[in-house]
């Protein structure tokens, strides 16, 4: 399946905001963090999507901005001069969700959209007239990141002599935290690692013809308008190939990255506990990490709100998880759930995506202080009530 064709509004400084939107301009992604690398940015968004136009609200393009576009092969589209406060305000009057970060974020996506929505009408058009629904999504792709006609971004998918390489499909699957989940990653990375070497070999070919065409020919003339065609498509396809590329080798060292925390993890297991991260308790985000994380009796839960929460998803946990790490205080009404609750500012935690590994000796040390502080509270309540 197809991933989704995005478009990511980026709003860079020492909080990054960011927001992805679809071609519809529908919101598909909306977040903010502190220190976010640009490699971490990556990872996340090739997971949910394939963004294909990347913006910024300012003239002069910040580095983290185009070094982001261009890990992603994405098309930059920027302001004339830099948009004010007011005009990202009416680009998103009417919404009323997320920080300052993510609304500036969004508004830059919207703008973008704009941009470039008569050209994708236009390609719509094309599919809808021409039945081209097949190679719909990377046709959409090629003319919009790549500035290819829709013409021949057609023929370059269709006719067999000119059909590139496929991008990859999945870079990154939903996984449960076990070992064979790790190969799967390290065999798609040697995948794409094989990928990348045949097109350079293409890339290789294509300068070659290229050159061959440059040569000097006798009764030049009554072939010139076929040879600069020709040309001019060939040095077409060699720029495609080589933002395929680029594009790959983002893909592979998010693969090395995954790769790396996997191993740092898996390693560090025999003197730590594993944890299964959670945004918070609720029914939409149990439902979207649950067959990520496979919770299972004897798990611990690493909560970052747990006072979100719905009773469907307690009922799912009740009987399997007994220690829930926190970032936000619980309130009172948590106290008479049947879950011990420790904060996450007393242990020392290592953090990934969906996991996290906590010392054992921290993690035992704190449990058992609060386990002595539960068992006086319920003496004294017994005394209480005896």
């Amino acid at each position: 399946m197809n991933k989704k064709l995005l478009i990511a509004g980026v709003d860079p400084g020492t909080t990054v905001g960011y927001a992805l939107i679809g071609l519809d301009g529908n919101v598909v992604e909306l977040a903010s963090e502190k220190h976010l690398d640009l490699n971490t940015l990556v990872a996340r968004v090739v997971r949910i999507g394939k963004v294909i136009v990347v913006g910024t609200d300012k003239g002069k393009i910040p580095a983290f901005v185009e070094k982001f576009a261009n890990a992603l092969g994405a098309r930059l589209i920027k302001p004339d001069e830099d948009l004010g406060s007011g005009e990202k305000a009416s680009i998103i009057k009417g919404y009323d969700i997320g920080d300052t970060h993510q609304l500036d974020a969004l508004a830059i996506a919207m703008f973008s959209l704009k941009r470039i929505r008569s050209l994708v009408k236009k390609v719509d058009n094309y599919i809808e007239h021409y039945g081209k629904h097949k190679i719909a999504d990377r046709l959409m792709e090629l003319v919009v990141s790549k500035g290819i006609s829709i013409r021949e971004a057609s023929d370059m998918l269709e006719k067999p002599e000119k059909e590139e390489s496929k991008i990859i499909t999945k870079v990154i699957e939903e996984r449960k935290f076990e070992e064979k989940d790790f190969l799967k990653l390290y065999s798609k990375l040697k995948g794409v690692e094989r990928e990348n070497q045949l097109l350079r070999q293409q890339n290789n070919n294509i300068e070659e013809e290229i050159r061959n065409l440059e040569r000097p020919r006798e009764s030049k003339k009554p072939y010139e308008k076929r040879f600069n065609q020709l040309l001019r498509q060939r040095e077409k396809r060699f720029f495609v190939l080589e933002r395929e590329l680029s594009s790959k080798d983002t893909d592979i060292d998010v693969l090395k990255s995954e790769i790396g925390k996997l191993h740092g993890f898996l390693a560090a297991l025999n003197k730590n506990f594993l944890l299964k991260k959670l945004d918070n308790l609720g029914k939409v985000e149990f439902e979207k990490k649950g067959k990520i994380l496979n919770v299972s009796k004897g798990d611990i839960l690493f909560v970052d709100d747990p006072n979100i929460l719905s009773d469907k998803t307690i009922a799912a946990i009740r009987n399997k998880v007994q220690v829930i790490v926190y970032n936000k205080k619980p309130g009172r009404k948590l106290a008479e759930l049947p879950f011990l609750f420790i904060d996450s500012k007393k242990l020392d935690i290592e953090e990934d995506n969906y996991f996290a590994v906590v010392s054992k000796e921290l993690f035992e040390r704190e449990k058992n202080k609060l386990d002595i502080l539960n068992k006086v509270v319920e003496d004294y309540k017994k005394e209480r009530s005896g």
